[in-house]
């Protein structure tokens, strides 16, 4: 469904199962990517932009599955 310019809207996607240990003091980076030409119709026009919330009213998560020792 397409998103509308400036509403602010809830994306839950699955990832591919991976495994990795994260040990204390690693980090990890989420990169996002508004397009994928493989797989996607490219849209006319310039490029779209994303606005992450990050606030009290509309804080963005990442839940990531723990497993017991």
């Amino acid at each position: 469904m397409p998103l509308v310019p400036g509403q602010v809207a809830e994306l839950v996607f699955g990832l591919q199962p991976i495994s990795y240990v994260f040990r204390r003091g690693h980090a990890i980076r989420v990169a996002l990517a508004g397009a994928d030409k493989d797989h996607f119709e490219v849209l006319p026009g310039p490029p779209p932009t994303w606005e992450i919330q990050r606030n009290a009213t509309q804080a963005s998560h990442i839940d990531l599955p723990v497993m017991p020792r």
